[in-house]
This record gives C-alpha cells, structure tokens and sequence, in this order.
C-alpha cells in the first residue's frame, strides 16, 4: 500500500491556526477571497505542500516566505516552494483539503485547535499528515521526520 507521512512543525502550525481562529471570515480555498468557510487550515498541494490559514483577510507573507508568495505558509518538511510531488499516488493531482480547527481531532473528541494550543511540557512538536490512497489522518507526533 502507497502512503505518504507529511511533516509540519506545531509551533509554525499553530500560529497560522491562530490567525484563523482570529479572523472574522474564512475562505475555503487559498484563490477564494469571497467563499463563506469556518476556521480552518487550508492543506495546499500545487508548488509544494503546504498549510496556511483560511482567515480573511489573509495571514501576511513574512520574512522567511518565499518572495512569490501571497501569504504566510508552512511548507510540510521537504516538500517547500519549487518542490512538486512526482510519485503517483496518494498525493497525485492538485488539492486543496479543509481541516476544520473546532471539529474534534483524535479519540478523545478534543477539538482540533485545543491539541494544537497545548503548551504543556509533553506536548507534541509536529503535526503528521498521513496520506493513503484512499484516506488521509491527522496526528500529532513528538518525535520528527527522520
């Protein structure tokens, strides 16, 4: 079976989850500055993959974006601007997925946003997008990418 383990620093995702939680109106595609979405992380496969926030208005490009970009982004560990994924399935054509931050995330039923904010010293430092052909999970892991 063909699968994919997507890496992305919490504290790089957690601020773009803020900005989201924040913001009085959300987009449900990057392109979309009028479409009506709830709080959300944006997950983007085209020139990289990637996670921003679906706040409108939207989180400012920063210093260590790409110049090309239009707003902030946290690129998945070695899939950053310019990198594109060439190996078939699971991540083949162009997507863009809604990750709703107040649906719940895990077992528990905890809302997405509170795993995020757990600022306590076991907390978790990546969250892991785990992609199948035919199913995509979330999770949060403490050890990273090797």
């Amino acid at each position: 079976m063909t699968s994919a383990h997507l890496w992305f620093p919490r504290a790089d995702v957690l601020e773009l989850a803020e900005h989201a939680m924040a913001a009085p109106e959300h987009r449900r595609d990057p392109d979309d500055e009028f479409s009506t979405g709830l709080p959300s992380l944006l997950w983007v496969k085209d020139d990289g993959i990637y996670l921003l926030s679906s706040g409108l208005p939207g989180q400012p490009r920063t210093t260590t974006d790409h110049p090309d970009s239009k707003m902030h982004v946290v690129y998945a560990h070695s899939h950053g601007y310019g990198t594109h994924w060439h190996h078939g399935p699971p991540l083949g054509d162009d997507f863009v997925e809604n990750l709703p931050l107040t649906e719940p995330l895990g077992e528990d039923a905890t809302p997405f946003i509170d795993l995020l904010r757990d600022d306590t010293d076991t907390a978790a430092s990546w969250l892991v997008i785990t992609v199948h052909p035919d199913a995509a999970y979330v999770e949060l892991r403490h050890t990273g990418p090797s």
